[in-house]
């Protein structure tokens, strides 16, 4: 028969067993909840790195006059001091050639814009593939742009392949419209 200090050693053993298995679960849990504050944490840096970014290229005149080139035809622009051109899509078609680099006061205007917004597809891009920021942070404010670009897209794929700018054009390449649009496409 056991004595009364075995039974109360065994008792000890047992109950100091199962501490260790509470003590072992909270520590899972806790870190469970460290890991996901960590990933909400994240998600929230990604998120305000984004609109950052976005309210950067709403902020840049030349990226934001891009935008509105691919929405409206027949808009006016000021370039320099005291003058402004009327851009219409043909102009936007005709300043994005990649033959005759000859261009005229107008196109060079058009062009700057549309490096401008080009970089910016660029920087976006770049920051999807390093983790910094998410597709989806994103998607739905260039959606419209990359629709209409969608239109014309051997125009706007030949420029950004011809002139460097493989970031933005895989950018545009992670949205459905581009990608289902015929490879030639050209606006009618």
């Amino acid at each position: 028969m056991e004595s009364a200090t075995d039974i109360l050693q065994t008792l000890a053993l047992a109950i100091a067993a199962v501490g260790g298995v509470i003590a072992a679960v909270r520590a899972i849990v806790e870190m469970r909840r460290g890991r996901e504050q960590a990933a909400q944490e994240l998600r929230w840096k990604q998120t305000r790195e984004a609109k950052k970014i976005l309210d950067e290229m709403k902020a840049d005149s030349a990226a934001t006059s891009a935008m509105r080139m691919l929405d409206w035809s027949g808009r006016s622009y000021p370039i320099g001091e005291t003058e402004s051109v009327t851009v219409t899509l043909d102009d936007v078609q005709g300043a994005l050639r990649n033959d005759d680099l000859r261009f005229s006061r107008k196109e060079v205007f058009i062009r700057d814009c549309f490096d401008s917004f080009l970089d910016f597809l660029e920087e976006l891009e770049y920051d999807i593939g390093t983790g910094l920021i998410r597709f989806p942070d994103v998607e739905a404010q260039l959606e419209y742009y990359v629709r209409i670009m969608a239109r014309d897209k051997g125009l706007y794929a030949a420029h950004m392949a011809y002139w460097d700018f493989g970031h933005a054009l895989a950018f545009c390449q992670r949205f459905a419209v581009w990608r289902e649009a015929a490879e030639g496409a050209r606006r009618p």
